[in-house]
């Protein structure tokens, strides 16, 4: 059986908790982005589109884009004779200090 669709939930994150720093983290229930993965029959990466928090703000270049560079990485990782078309759904709104330390 062969999918051709996928969507999951990466959930915001807090560190520097305590003298822990990065080293102690957690990950709240609310707010969370959501990307959806649909295969395409075209080789390579393209956002179809990114709504919610700050999108007006993210890039729809797939090399420039997060989530476009890692699922190519996983194209190319993997050989694959095909695509992905992602759609992001933000919830975490970018620059907030709870999506990650970078």
């Amino acid at each position: 059986m062969t999918k051709d669709r996928v969507t999951v939930a990466s959930p915001a994150t807090l560190s520097n908790l305590g003298s822990g720093f990065d080293v102690f983290g957690l990950a709240l229930n609310e707010p969370f982005d959501v990307v959806d993965a649909r295969r395409t029959s075209e080789r390579g990466v393209v956002i179809d589109g990114i709504e919610g928090r700050g999108a007006e703000n993210i890039t729809r270049d797939a090399a420039r884009n997060s989530a476009g560079a890692a699922a190519q990485a996983v194209l190319e990782s993997a050989n694959a004779d095909f695509g992905v078309a992602l759609t992001i759904k933000k919830g975490i709104r970018p620059c907030s200090g709870i999506g990650s330390s970078g």
